[in-house]
């Protein structure tokens, strides 16, 4: 299972308040622990990091969340995180005396004597990925430990049990970052909002990236919001390619926030109106994006995907088929009052459900409540 680096933005490492949090080498020479479980988090100075682990992990009452800050040389990302995994090994003594690991690694936990959590909130749905997670369950069971498995969708979870994989497995479903229950003067212009960690065209980094590449958005999609209506203003957070920047350049509507931290993004949102989610390709995930959007009070306008399935569910937004019925959905909610305060109702209705706070209280009592330790 790959280790997940795709998200909204960054974190500001200067203001931790979780408790929960200790730097590696504080934790080295720390006391027995008061919590029952440990994961190993790195947080990078300078790249994007994953929007969904640290939010919910520092919100849990269970977890102590080992810390390893990067540089403020991002190239040297990748030699840090080689050696956290060197880190893991020499320290599994230490580890001894938690119950749990929480870890999105496969191969976590073999022989550390502790019970594993994987989180899997970006499963590939590959045969060799089950063959992992299979593999990966034996190491648990020849252990004498147990394993669950921490899915988003119940999508994921058939998929998972129809495969063969045997660990219990619970849904925590993706969630959004409270900040405050104070939100901001909404844009005098009615604005939508485009947030993602790269925003890039055909031949920038990024272009052809399923996930990040923005071709549909920037060239058929914003051209035609402008067309219909010129007044609406276009809200993109994230770092923009030069190309893409090039083909935005052309409209005075279109601001950019560059790449920004979590919080600065959630404040970005709800000063706007509308969300959107412009991607065709599905990954048959849960987004978190969609939970950021719901958390900003924004009704939201996407493609039909499984990817964003919760807009239909939840009945806060709406899902399209096709460019034209994208634009002219941004249009009617611009539009039409009525139209607008049914979904910012229901979002109202929902959302308390699907923040952090909530999931981690889920995960607390799902997790270490029904399966104490040994």
């Amino acid at each position: 299972m790959k280790n997940s680096i795709v998200p909204v933005g960054g974190i500001n490492i200067n203001k931790f308040t979780s408790r929960n949090v200790i730097p590696w080498w504080r934790w080295i020479f720390s006391k027995s622990p008061e919590y029952s479980a440990l994961t190993f988090f790195f947080l990078s100075r300078k790249n994007s990091t994953s929007p969904r682990f640290f939010p919910l992990f520092s919100e849990m009452n269970s977890v102590q969340i080992v810390l390893v800050r990067g540089t403020r040389w991002g190239k040297l990302d990748y030699f840090q995180l080689k050696g956290i995994n060197l880190f893991e090994k020499i320290t599994r003594r230490k580890q001894s005396s938690y119950n749990w690991l929480l870890t999105s690694k496969y191969m976590t936990g073999s022989k550390f004597g502790l019970n594993v959590a994987l989180n899997m909130d970006d499963p590939l749905y590959t045969e060799s990925e089950i063959e992992n997670i299979i593999a990966w369950e034996k190491n648990i069971i020849n252990d004498s430990r147990r394993s669950v498995i921490i899915v988003t969708s119940e999508t994921t979870k058939s998929y998972l049990n129809e495969s063969g994989i045997k660990s219990p497995i619970f849904i925590i479903e993706q969630g959004y970052t409270h900040n405050s229950l104070v939100f901001p003067e909404k844009n005098k212009t009615f604005s939508v909002v485009y947030s993602s960690p790269y925003i890039d065209s055909k031949n920038d980094k990024h272009g052809n990236h399923p996930t990040w590449g923005a071709d549909l958005f920037i060239k058929e999609i914003i051209p035609k919001i402008i067309k219909a209506d010129g007044s609406i203003e276009i809200h993109l957070v994230g770092r923009v390619g030069k190309e893409a920047g090039r083909y935005l350049s052309e409209y005075s509507q279109v601001k950019l926030h560059g790449l920004v931290t979590f919080s600065e993004n959630n404040e970005i949102l709800k000063k706007t109106h509308v969300g959107l989610y412009p991607r065709k390709f599905d990954n048959n995930r849960r987004v978190q994006k969609i939970y950021e959007y719901i958390g900003a009070n924004l009704p939201i306008v996407t493609f039909d995907l499984e990817d964003t399935k919760p807009v239909v569910e939840l009945e806060v937004g709406i899902s399209v088929n096709n460019v034209d019925e994208f634009v002219n959905a941004v249009i009617k909610l611009k539009n039409d009052h009525k139209f607008y305060t049914h979904f910012y109702d229901n979002i109202l209705k929902v959302k308390n459900n699907y923040s952090w706070q909530t999931l981690a209280g889920r995960f607390d009592q799902l997790i270490f409540n029904s399966f104490p330790s040994n």
